[in-house]
């Protein structure tokens, strides 16, 4: 009993769609990696133009040091990718870096040019914004996996930082709960700590760490999340390149949106094509294997390309042969006529090749077509790793063995009394 697979997944081919699926998406995430190091060296630009408009010249210079100093950091990996170095693991060694070599500048005053400013009244600046600026950034590079890296690093450097100032013998470090109880401190205590240079406040402390903390994940959740949605609009179009192999383009369409199905099981009234070269063993022998190649791809595209546009569906290609059906996966009230008139427009196809074909010398193609009309099981047989859309019954064997007939008939087209 002759069977088709109509869309079916091999375990080879499944296997192939989900490495070409993963290669795509490992180049859309590398590209994002790529544009992540850019948009820095842009960042990188701005701020460097706003130093040197705003600040003194002395400090701008200082700054123009920093800010190349990051410059090298980023320009590093675009280095290492051409000796085959890169990757997330990479890109989470330099951020590491980054954010560690960021919160000392943020956090040390003189780390960029002589300052009076204490550690502890340095926190009470608005420093920290830059270093959520450097995780928020994170999500162009479209890797959840690193944006919580960089956030937990960025927790952690800010963490022992705040320890290192806290340490400090001189440093006043209460919480705002500790400070306002009434029995520790007086009215005025509170004000003279809390407009110390020595103020350390250990709220601001959890309260940064815990907006770090809920930032990150924000927006890694955002990042995943957009994964997923690439993941399935990658998945999606790859369906759908594969459903137009045997579907027409409307009715591929249609198949990857949902609106129709192949997974039902169902016993219908369909038209069978069968379709092949005259004397093709001959032909490849005569011609070699690469002009058969060429000669079955074109063949098979200008047969294709009729079924489709007679609302008929390609069952499997056989070496030179062609089955198609006219009924699934949607049946129609003009099946029958539609496969009729695709087989007499195969016909006129293969006339019109011909003549291309004979104005520059190579060999006529002979086709022979059989096709017949009768009842028909469908569904999905096999396993998950090996699943068919299969067509069975007698009707496929009948029209396999008129197109068998039109050899002795010698004729391009022998159809069954059912199918008029």
């Amino acid at each position: 009993m002759r069977k088709s697979r109509q869309s079916g997944e091999t375990a080879g081919p499944a296997t192939s769609r989900r490495a070409r699926l993963q290669a795509a998406f490992a180049r859309e995430e590398q590209a994002g990696l790529t544009f992540v190091l850019y948009a820095r060296f842009l960042v990188l630009a701005i701020l460097l133009v706003w130093a040197i408009t705003t600040t003194r010249i002395e400090y701008a210079k200082v700054y123009a040091v920093i800010l190349c100093a990051f410059a090298v950091l980023g320009a590093l990996p675009l280095v290492l990718r051409h000796f085959g170095l890169s990757g997330l693991k990479v890109m989470a060694v330099f951020f590491t870096i980054d954010v560690i070599l960021l919160t000392y500048i943020l956090m040390v005053p003189g780390s960029m040019f002589p300052s009076t400013l204490t550690p502890q009244f340095n926190l009470q600046l608005p420093n920290f914004l830059y270093l959520c600026l450097f995780v928020v950034g994170m999500a162009i590079s479209y890797s959840p996996m690193l944006v919580l890296w960089t956030g937990m690093v960025a927790i952690i450097a800010w963490s022992l930082g705040m320890l290192w100032i806290i340490s400090l013998p001189d440093s006043l470090a209460f919480s705002y709960a500790q400070l306002l109880d009434p029995e520790r401190f007086s009215a005025e205590e509170r004000v003279t700590i809390t407009s110390s240079r020595l103020f350390v406040s250990m709220s601001h402390w959890y309260n940064r760490v815990l907006f770090l903390a809920l930032l990150t994940a924000v927006i890694a959740v955002a990042v995943w999340r957009s994964r997923r949605l690439l993941q399935g609009q990658i998945a999606s179009e790859a369906a759908r390149i594969s459903l137009t192999r045997y579907f027409s383009p409307k009715m591929a369409e249609r198949l990857s949106a949902g609106e129709a199905t192949l997974e039902a099981v169902d016993r219908r009234q369909i038209a069978v094509l069968f379709v092949d070269i005259v004397g093709f063993t001959d032909i490849s022998e005569r011609i070699g294997a690469q002009r058969v190649i060429a000669l079955l791809r074109s063949y098979h595209r200008r047969l294709a390309n009729v079924v489709f546009a007679h609302k008929g569906t390609i069952d499997k290609y056989i070496g030179d042969a062609l089955m198609a059906n006219f009924g699934t996966p949607e049946q129609g009230p003009h099946d029958a006529g539609n496969a009729l008139r695709c087989a007499f427009a195969m016909m006129k196809e293969m006339a019109a090749w011909n003549h291309k074909r004979a104005e520059r010398g190579a060999e006529q193609i002979k086709i022979g077509i059989g096709l017949h009309y009768g009842v028909v099981v469908t569904g999905n047989i096999g396993s998950d790793n090996h699943l068919e859309y299969a067509v069975l019954g007698d009707t496929v064997n009948v029209a396999s063995r008129l197109e068998r007939l039109t050899r002795s008939l010698d004729s391009p087209l022998v159809v069954s009394d059912a199918l008029v």
